[in-house]
């Protein structure tokens, strides 16, 4: 008997392993690391609507695909936008009639200023498989939370602003930051082609931040208030999925 359990034990073994080997992204949900390069356009909300226009996001996501279709990641964005509001009230003080300012040797200096942000954070997901050439494409769900920063950016001419550089820049730059929640909702395609994968959707970021600055130059006082600052976009992603040695093997089969 004992001879007749290590013989079957034998059989069973040596059987199990092509079926694992031929695991295939074509009719079985598999696993694999995934990195996402994304972009897409955002509008603001909330009281980040007060600050700033429309702007742009690129970013990246790694994440852990797992055998049921869960994902485990981390992700981060940059945000870049042209329109900052109320430039006349935050500058007032320090700037001509015309909008410009005076330089260091009294020439007169264009200064642009555009919004720049990023949100850093992790997540967690889960693909409802519909819609899709396999079952590793469909409906993608994500949560996460993380930290996100915002502020004004000043682009200085080749002329010398002394009023708005170093340390005096710190006191108009609305520098804004503190704990997020992100969510996403997509559409995700992972094809049968290994390098046809991409993702369309939209996120939603609320960031719960304060000012980071003591002191607001142009009101004269600290600004306390807890904002709430809202990015809701679209964006499209590609994305790399690394299978494992088995599951690559059978890739194009």
């Amino acid at each position: 008997m004992k001879n007749l359990l290590f013989v079957f034990l034998i059989i069973t073994t040596f059987a199990m392993k092509p079926m694992q080997a031929q695991l295939s992204v074509r009719d079985s949900i598999v696993s694999s690391w995934m990195f996402s390069v994304k972009m897409g356009g955002y509008i603001p909300a909330a009281d980040l609507k007060d600050r700033y226009g429309n702007c742009f996001m690129v970013g990246l996501d790694i994440d852990k695909k797992t055998r049921s279709n869960w994902f485990f990641g981390i992700d981060g964005s940059f945000f870049s936008g042209k329109k900052v509001n109320n430039l006349a009230e935050i500058f007032g003080d320090i700037i001509t009639d015309q909008g410009l300012f005076i330089g260091l040797n009294g020439e007169l200096a264009g200064v642009e200023f555009f919004q720049r942000g990023f949100y850093a954070g992790g997540h967690i997901g889960k693909l409802i498989p519909v819609f899709g050439p396999n079952p590793n494409s469909g409906i993608l769900i994500k949560i996460g939370g993380g930290y996100l920063q915002n502020q004004i950016h000043i682009r200085k001419p080749s002329v010398q602003v002394p009023q708005i550089e170093g340390e005096y820049a710190k006191g108009y730059d609305r520098l804004h930051s503190g704990f997020a929640l992100r969510q996403q909702l997509s559409y995700m395609y992972s094809s049968n082609v290994k390098t046809i994968n991409f993702m369309l959707g939209f996120e939603f970021i609320e960031g719960f931040t304060k000012n980071q600055r003591a002191f607001n130059y142009d009101t004269k006082v600290a600004d306390l208030s807890q904002k709430l600052d809202v990015y809701i976009g679209i964006h499209a992603t590609w994305f790399l999925p690394i299978y494992d040695k088995n599951q690559q093997k059978f890739f194009y089969d």
